[in-house]
């Protein structure tokens, strides 16, 4: 990696970051560019050259998170086995130790509302499409991968936020189960 780049990866970290760590204690809608820059300790101009919006920073936090989360699922027996993926039991306990979940759910999106939930759901079935098609490109399914990567991103989205709400009490190998199961069941039915 050459020193520019290297140097615009460890900007825009920054940038992250600080609003990884704003988001902790303050609600989203109520954060300001300013606040995300004091943070970051980088200038406005700097942050705008890498985000239009600060809705655009937490779109790539949760691209950073979904492409950690998603991680294991790199071949077909990973896609179906039942066993629990390893990051996503990191991901659920990482989750209990913040305590609140603030940064999952508790902050309030605002104006940004519609923009990141319709952009957050379409980017974590992108993310899927392109590890099932890796995973299985011989593979043929009897309705089109990127209806099953939706599918897919539901029954993750769903059940996270219903983990968070309601079932945090499961454990998290548990829970991480359940979801693995659901996974493997959908995509072993529509295996050609």
């Amino acid at each position: 990696m050459e020193r520019g780049e290297r140097e615009r990866c460890r900007t825009k970290s920054a940038i992250k970051n600080a609003l990884i760590l704003i988001v902790k204690n303050k609600n989203y809608n109520d954060i300001t560019v300013k606040d995300i820059v004091e943070e970051a300790n980088v200038g406005r101009s700097t942050l705008y050259k890498h985000y239009p919006s600060k809705a655009h920073i937490m779109l790539e936090i949760h691209e950073d998170m979904f492409n950690l989360l998603f991680d294991d699922l790199t071949t077909s027996e990973n896609w179906l086995q039942t066993e629990p993926q390893p990051h996503l039991v990191s991901f659920l306990n990482r989750s209990r130790q913040l305590g609140n979940n603030r940064f999952f759910m508790s902050y309030k999106l605002g104006n940004d509302l519609d923009f990141l939930l319709t952009n957050v759901n379409m980017l974590m079935s992108k993310i899927l499409q392109e590890k099932l098609n890796q995973a299985f490109p011989t593979i043929s399914f009897n309705i089109p991968s990127q209806i099953i990567s939706i599918s897919i991103a539901s029954i993750y989205k769903d059940l996270l936020l219903a983990w968070f709400t309601k079932f945090s009490a499961t454990p998290p190998n548990e829970y991480a189960h359940y979801i693995s199961q659901l996974r493997s069941h959908l995509i072993k039915s529509h295996m050609k």
